[in-house]
């Protein structure tokens, strides 16, 4: 952009115009390449169940379909109504824009859970 800028103040409109040009069209192309590298995403996804209908197996069977890495990370059980919650960590390789981001909650409800959620770790 410095050489552009410099070509225009000294005279060199037209070399200005060509190295403006040439670096927008480098710029349109990088996004668009951008666009089409996956990358890893993280997500947190949040299931509240019932211990003796949940099987956290067929919850990782089914995101590992999908593509994902599944990894536990917390649990805490309330003794008052017997319902678990618990945290994982989902991983997955995906385009920029998340638009692929697998069934979690769909997922989650085959295992036996009773409540979802799901948020993207940055």
């Amino acid at each position: 952009m410095t050489v552009i800028g410099l070509c225009f103040g000294g005279g060199q409109l037209g070399l200005g115009l060509i190295g403006l040009v040439l670096a927008l069209v480098v710029l349109w192309l990088l996004k668009a390449v951008e666009q089409r590298v996956t990358r890893e995403h993280t997500l947190s996804l949040h299931v509240v169940y019932i211990a003796s209908q949940f099987s956290r197996q067929r919850l990782f069977d089914s995101l590992k379909k999908h593509g994902c890495k599944t990894y536990p990370t917390s649990a805490y059980v309330r003794r008052s109504d017997n319902h678990a919650e618990e945290w994982f960590e989902v991983r997955w390789n995906g385009t920029a824009d998340l638009a692929d981001v697998p069934p979690l909650i769909d997922s989650a409800c085959d295992a036996g859970a009773l409540e979802a959620s799901w948020t993207v770790k940055r």
